[in-house]
């Protein structure tokens, strides 16, 4: 009965390093976008922030999201079209129309960049932007997936307060993250188990 005892506080004491080693402290923020809107009212002078959809964390676990990947960013026209529970681009209904919106289905391809080691911030290599057509190009929300595997990374509302944003004829809507407001942050465990999304500055 002793070694039996013994051999069991062994197994309790390896059982509970391995639930320590399985429930490791994650750090994966999503980051402010600084969006930019020519002609943009007073009223959507603030931008929401980025925030990553619920399967996010999974996806980038298991290789479903690569910052190696090719990347776009979508705008949406219907209120609340994305949320985070929203897992997939074709998913999603209520895309900004084509029709002399400047818009083209899809959105705007964007190359992701890093910069950092210990601390890993995702940039925008270039801003995505779009100048409006005759019809001008009105959006709620912006969403930035993965075109190589449809799954969403995050989505951002393009006015603070949720109201739609339109940028009229022959001006530019620009969501500029390229430049100081890092549209992720990975930090930690998730560098050290998600060894793609480490890349070189």
């Amino acid at each position: 009965m002793t070694h039996i005892s013994r051999l069991s506080r062994l197994l309790a004491s390896v059982l509970t390093g391995v639930a320590l080693l399985l429930a490791p402290s994650i750090s994966l923020t999503a980051a402010a976008p600084s969006e930019s809107v020519l002609t943009l009212p007073s009223a959507h002078a603030t931008a929401g922030s980025w925030t990553l959809v619920d399967d996010a964390r999974l996806n980038i676990l298991q290789g479903n999201i690569k910052v190696t990947d090719a990347f776009k960013v979508a705008l949406f026209a219907t209120s609340g079209a994305v949320t985070t529970s929203s897992t997939t681009y074709s998913t999603l209904t209520g895309e900004v129309g084509t029709t002399n919106t400047g818009y083209a289905t899809g959105g705007q391809a964007v190359t992701l960049s890093t910069t950092g080691t210990t601390s890993v911030a995702v940039y925008f290599a270039s801003n995505p932007s779009w100048t409006a057509g005759s019809a001008n190009l009105a959006a709620y929300q912006a969403v930035l997936y993965d075109s190589s595997t449809g799954y969403i990374l995050a989505f951002a509302n393009l006015d603070s307060g949720g109201a739609l944003v339109t940028t009229t004829s022959g001006q530019v809507l620009t969501i500029a993250d390229s430049s100081g407001n890092p549209v992720v942050t990975f930090s930690g465990w998730y560098l050290r188990h998600a060894p793609e999304m480490r890349l070189a500055a």
